[in-house]
């Protein structure tokens, strides 16, 4: 791959293109210290991967820029002693793909092997973006939906998930969680800041999009319609639980083209169960967050009970399932 490599210490960059050196197969074609730079070199050069440090001035406006300017996945790059976390969940929110941390302590080969990991996960993004690829690529691994409900104590046991679920996870995510609309837009905020992932609101006339957690932020059911859009409604208007997982389950059942996992955590009460028996029918995994783990162990046992989980997790486990289905959808099984 060709990777460039954006910020603004010169002894960074110096830094980067000689642990690029150490990687076969990958070539450091150009660099730069500020933006203006960038468009010119994006011109000139094939850059299948850029590497921009977080020390850049105004960061996220970059990524922002940089998404706009060209379709490379930007892996970020976090070097040098203490932690950006919040610039990292705001980058990503901008468009990087993910982070690699390369402090000043970190010896040359330990740093050529993080490298190493991160450019692998960058090289599979370039593969699969490529036009000669595309008919190599199944429907399944395009068009994979990870469909989560959770009520009470849900926020905690998806901040588990979310946060140790990769920044390279490409399927689609969307959300189900109990919880006010006067609340969710701190939620979803919050959620934000410890995924990996970008976290967003859902809004009517979405579509779920790879790469992207979408969150329902609304007192009405949200559903997925036949165009595969996003919508909310009032009905069913005596359905106690507001926004329904049984009633996004359901619709997901009905018009999702791709591939489903279903998952259902924590939760006082039903809601769920009878959704997710509906993914089940269609051949779908479906997992019920095990009660060791739950903070009330109702709307998981309501699955349970009904025989719609085909996998009973304890939270620690159900993100590893999660990519083992994903895996399993992209070889070509369900």
């Amino acid at each position: 791959m060709n990777v460039a490599i954006i910020d603004h210490s010169e002894v960074t960059i110096d830094r980067m293109a000689r642990l690029l050196r150490h990687i076969s197969g990958n070539g450091f074609i150009w660099q730069a210290q500020d933006f203006s730079e960038v468009s010119n070199q994006l011109s000139a050069h094939k850059t299948d991967v850029i590497i921009i440090g977080l020390g850049v001035s105004d960061v996220v406006t970059e990524v922002k820029m940089l998404k706009s300017s060209c379709n490379s996945p930007i892996l970020l790059l976090e070097a040098g002693s203490g932690s950006k976390h919040q610039k990292v969940f705001q980058c990503m929110g901008a468009g990087a793909v993910d982070v690699v941390k390369l402090p000043d302590s970190m010896d040359e080969t330990a740093a050529v092997e993080s490298l190493t990991q991160k450019l692998a996960i960058m090289m599979k993004l370039v593969k699969a973006a490529d036009p000669a690829n595309a008919s190599k690529i199944s429907l399944s691994s395009k068009s994979a939906l990870i469909a989560i409900g959770s009520s009470t104590g849900g926020p905690a046991a998806l901040s588990a998930i979310l946060s140790t679920l990769p920044a390279s996870t490409m399927a689609s995510i969307v959300v189900v969680q109990h919880l006010g609309q006067q609340f969710s837009k701190d939620f979803i905020q919050w959620l934000d800041q410890h995924s990996a992932l970008p976290v967003v609101a859902a809004k009517a006339g979405d579509s779920p999009r790879p790469g992207v957690v979408m969150v329902a932020g609304n007192d009405d059911h949200l559903i997925l319609d036949a165009g595969g859009s996003l919508s909310y409604t009032e009905f069913p208007k005596d359905n106690p639980y507001r926004p329904s997982v049984n009633v996004f389950f359901d619709s997901v059942s009905k018009h999702w083209k791709g591939n489903v996992i279903g998952v259902l955590l924590t939760g006082m009460g039903k809601d769920g169960g009878e959704g997710m028996l509906a993914l089940k029918h269609k051949g779908f995994p479906t997992i019920a967050e095990d009660k060791s783990t739950c903070v009330v162990y109702g709307m998981p046992k309501a699955a349970v009970d009904l025989g719609a989980a085909t996998h009973v997790l304890p939270l620690h486990k159900i993100t590893s399932a999660v990519i083992d289905c994903l895996n399993e959808f992209n070889q070509g099984r369900s």
